[in-house]
């Protein structure tokens, strides 16, 4: 219980600070084939300890993004954990990396219970969380709702995608930055904002 109030408290003041222009992104040349690795290595004892299959699959020539990292990775670490956490012993996980030319796509694909109809319109709600009929799965309800503004702050958007009994797919795009925009917007005296 201590351990979740704390989740609890620090996922409030998340939102706080995103919501009241608090919230400062630090940007950088970032990769984010390793940092889906990385989570893939966080989360290797729960994969392994419900034989759960996670497979990168990354479009070729990817690229990096300017983007937080921390942030980034709070976003991937939230949307694996719920696919491995929803996904019942034996099946699959699947992280899809493509890309345009203006963006990149991330989507996280699981074989788990799914999410119903009448419950996908409001998962990136505060507080709001999907029931099932089986035993009670630990969570803030506040997850998926920073995962929203954490997107939304780098101007990239989330969508998701589910079935129940077969699987939930959420797909993060997030804008590509090229070097001539870069360019061009200093040559005006701005800043680059994506």
């Amino acid at each position: 219980e201590s351990d979740r109030l704390t989740a609890l408290i620090e996922d409030v003041l998340e939102i706080s600070r995103i919501e009241s222009g608090r919230q400062k992104l630090c940007k950088k040349m970032i990769q984010l084939p390793d940092i889906i690795d990385s989570i893939k290595n966080k989360l290797s004892i729960e994969l392994e300890k419900k034989k759960i299959k996670m497979f990168i699959r990354v479009q070729p020539a990817f690229p990096a993004i300017k983007a937080d990292y921390d942030k980034v990775y709070r976003i991937f670490l939230n949307l694996i954990s719920n696919a491995v956490k929803f996904t019942l012993p034996g099946g699959t996980v699947i992280a899809q990396l493509t890309c345009d030319d203006s963006s990149v796509s991330v989507s996280i694909s699981d074989t788990g219970i799914g999410i119903s109809e009448k419950d996908l319109g409001r998962i990136f709600d505060r507080f709001y969380r999907v029931q099932h009929t089986q035993e009670e799965i630990p969570g803030t309800g506040l997850g998926l709702p920073i995962v929203k503004q954490m997107v939304e702050l780098h101007g990239g958007n989330v969508e998701v995608t589910s079935k129940v009994d077969e699987g939930t797919t959420f797909t993060v795009r997030l804008p590509l930055i090229h070097e001539t925009e870069t360019k061009e917007t200093i040559a005006k005296g701005g800043m680059p904002t994506a």
